[in-house]
């Protein structure tokens, strides 16, 4: 054969970029994991299965997968908008993000969250991000204020007398008031 013939059929034999290979298991090959056979496709056992590769795992192979990098941006860009939400119930419409700042944050966070290998964000984060959203514009408004206000005066109120009454009760000098005024000697 001459060089063009071969070239020619090494692109011929070639799998397709969107080609997805599955063995007798119904595993899907992984390049990082499975030899590829000269013909281009994946290296088979007598059974049917992925022939793997010597050696362990390939991390050249494993690091940038496409899968991956959606689960990274994902949580980049719910995390941004976890900060927008928390932004707008706290302080506003002033807390409106431009797009650009949308898509730098997004991409911020994408990149910290592929640096720190973080997948998937826990469901917690997210339940409290729609309990606080969902709350926060309410406490601004006149009924609810009205009601912490009152509900915090009488808490303070509370405090305040179980502190006067503890510290009355006693006396540095080792004696205790009673309530008629009298003071007693303290028995030892």
């Amino acid at each position: 054969m001459e060089k063009p013939e071969i070239a020619a059929e090494i692109i011929n034999t070639m799998p397709e970029a969107d080609e997805v290979f599955t063995d007798g298991r119904g595993d899907t090959y992984d390049k990082g994991l499975h030899l590829m056979g000269e013909d281009g496709k994946p290296a088979m056992t007598k059974k049917g299965f992925f022939r793997k590769k010597r050696g362990g795992v390939s991390t050249i192979a494993a690091v940038d997968t496409p899968s991956e990098d959606l689960s990274f941006k994902a949580c980049g860009s719910s995390t941004a908008e976890i900060i927008f939400i928390m932004g707008q119930s706290i302080g506003g419409q002033e807390w409106q993000p431009t797009p650009d700042e949308r898509h730098y944050m997004s991409d911020a966070w994408t990149q910290y969250y592929k640096a720190k290998d973080v997948k998937d964000l826990p469901p917690g984060l997210i339940v409290a991000t729609a309990l606080i959203s969902y709350s926060m514009p309410r406490f601004a408004k006149p009924i609810t204020r009205n009601r912490l206000q009152r509900a915090s005066h009488w808490l303070k109120m509370k405090l305040s007398r179980s502190y006067r009454e503890s510290h009355s009760d006693s006396r540095h000098d080792g004696e205790r008031k009673e309530h008629t005024g009298n003071a007693v000697s303290a028995s030892v």
